[in-house]
């Protein structure tokens, strides 16, 4: 029985050494990749929608310049949707509203083209798929977007209650809210010490 136990313990040992070197091969193919771009997160000087792109760059560990100037704002803004018009060879979409996710390439004799990507889902997306942050699954990927669709559905319905008197919006705290987290709590419940919803991944 002993040794059953000892050569268990040896098992476990190895995975735990081979998972943590596909963990370091990972970041060093994340750091490799990054290295090619520089990026920036476009957004006023507040959290808000702004701090869901912030928080994936902290949890892959890549850096990023925060730009919250409202003047620097409001002009990429307006620069990248006159380069939007001008260039009829790519598809570009006008950026409506911050925040916006920005990446440039490095080599600026490179032929790869300026990344933006605004709307919080949209951007949360490409910067999980570009930092491999996303379920493993492509089942687990949905559900993952069904998350960020319900947070986006609980942001709006407690904008819409901000001047309700204390009564209407206590009400709607104990009733509408706690059921909206529930759903997002229930999934973080089913295994012991859970942080992450999918794969021990951020989406």
């Amino acid at each position: 029985q002993t040794m059953d136990i000892e050569a268990f313990r040896r098992r476990a040992k190895l995975a735990e050494d081979q998972i943590g070197a596909l963990e370091s091969t990972i970041k060093q193919l994340v750091k490799s990749k990054c290295g090619k771009y520089r990026y920036e997160v476009i957004y006023y000087g507040m959290k808000n929608r702004g701090n869901f792109a912030r928080l994936l760059f902290a949890e892959a560990g890549v850096p990023f310049d925060d730009v919250t100037d409202y003047g620097k704002v409001m002009s990429f803004m307006k620069c990248h949707n006159k380069i939007s018009e001008s260039n009829k060879n790519k598809l570009m979409i006008d950026l409506f509203a911050p925040p916006a996710v920005i990446r440039y390439p490095r080599n600026k004799s490179s032929n790869e083209e300026v990344i933006a990507i605004s709307q919080t889902e949209a951007m949360v997306g490409f910067l999980a798929t570009e930092f491999n942050l996303r379920a493993a699954s492509i089942e687990d990927h949905y559900r993952g977007q069904m998350l960020i669709a319900n947070a986006n559905d609980i942001l709006s319905e407690i904008f819409q209650h901000k001047d309700d008197k204390f009564e209407d919006l206590d009400k709607f705290y104990k009733d509408r809210i706690q059921r909206w987290l529930g759903i997002l709590q229930k999934p973080l419940t089913q295994k012991p010490d859970q942080e992450y919803y999918f794969d021990d991944r951020c989406l």
